[in-house]
């Protein structure tokens, strides 16, 4: 269960169960300082039993605090006594009853300790995201399996009744939940696969990315797609898997939430001396209601495009507020009812 943040070399630290303040796991430079004080190792020990005893008020008023990740200044039961700064961090992937525990001199300030503490900033952030975004999961999983339930049931009852036409209607709701509930473990998979996966950063025609997305856009079945370049595109370094994706899923949108059978769609670069280049996506589409748009970028959020009939999971633009964020840009959108929408993102720098 000890994490690889431990294999740091020389780095003082130690884990503790918060019922008792034990010791569970140790690094073996810390265990090496106190070796004096306790032969067979720290395990078993609670951290006042390393402490001096002038220090064990300063360590209780920091266990109390309610802060995610605080600081005290105590002394080790070393000899002769040496001042160090205890910095108290959640354990990612443990139980809320343990935390780690890093030293540091009060004097020097370790670039391997400020390393591991924002190390385990950024893991206790994603913890708490991908625990908002399971419940969100679950949440969309139950309604839809509800349906599902609820239908079956209600086929049965038809057939044995002889109502056929309602059993056919029936099966259709039942084709839409399960395609739903894939939809939605489809999505999720892709946006955990964002949030910490390492893709490789690559030269990228722009201009080959976005031609091929549009390609893939204007052969929808139903509708006539036309998509405008309207100024030719940079080349970046940047995940190409990630920014194909990004220009796919904004484009797709646009020919989704598009009533009519006509979609016109710009696609352009703002002219500009920024380094971070701004692109836009502009459609003829339904457009988003003032209210919607400030939830457009939350997981399972769906702005409600004028009631327009569309499978979805609101997965698409927190999928693309993603992406934008991974190289260092942002995204936003201008629309109104029945007026289409906009969406400006940057990206960058350029080379």
């Amino acid at each position: 269960m000890a994490p690889t943040l431990f294999q740091v070399d020389g780095l003082l630290a130690c884990a503790f169960q918060r019922v008792g303040l034990i010791v569970t796991e140790c690094t073996e430079s810390l265990e090496e300082l106190l070796r004096p004080l306790q032969p067979t190792g720290l395990i078993g020990l609670s951290l006042f039993d390393i402490v001096d005893s002038q220090s064990i008020p300063v360590l209780e008023e920091a266990l109390l605090s309610n802060n995610a990740s605080t600081k005290a200044a105590c002394l080790l039961k070393t000899v002769p006594p040496r001042a160090v700064t205890f910095g108290f961090h959640p354990y990612p992937g443990a139980p809320d009853s343990h935390q780690i525990v890093v030293l540091q001199d009060a004097i020097e300030h370790s670039p391997r300790t400020q390393k591991l503490e924002e190390s385990l900033d950024i893991l206790q952030d994603q913890k708490e995201r991908l625990a908002d975004l399971s419940s969100l999961m679950v949440h969309d999983l139950r309604n839809a399996l509800q349906i599902l339930v609820s239908n079956l049931d209600l086929v049965e009852k038809d057939f044995f009744e002889g109502k056929h036409s309602k059993v056919d209607a029936r099966l259709r709701k039942l084709t839409d939940s399960s395609l739903s509930m894939s939809g939605i473990l489809d999505e999720i998979t892709k946006y955990l696969r964002f949030e910490i996966g390492e893709y490789p950063m690559e030269m990228t025609d722009l201009n080959e990315v976005v031609l091929a997305c549009a390609n893939q856009a204007s052969t929808h079945p139903q509708k006539q797609v036309t998509i405008v370049r309207k100024t030719p595109f940079p080349t970046l370094i940047c995940e190409r898997q990630l920014v194909h994706e990004l220009f796919a899923n904004l484009i797709g949108n646009a020919v989704k939430y598009t009533k009519t059978s006509e979609v016109h769609i710009e696609i352009g670069l703002h002219q500009s001396s920024d380094p971070h280049p701004v692109f836009f996506i502009r459609d003829n589409g339904v457009g988003i209601h003032p209210d919607d748009l400030s939830r457009v970028f939350q997981p399972f959020q769906r702005a409600d495009r004028n009631k327009l009939n569309t499978h979805g999971t609101g997965m698409g633009m927190a999928i693309a507020k993603k992406i934008v964020e991974r190289h260092q840009g942002r995204i936003w959108l201008d629309s109104a009812p029945n007026q289409g929408t906009t969406v400006r993102f940057s990206l960058g720098p350029l080379p």
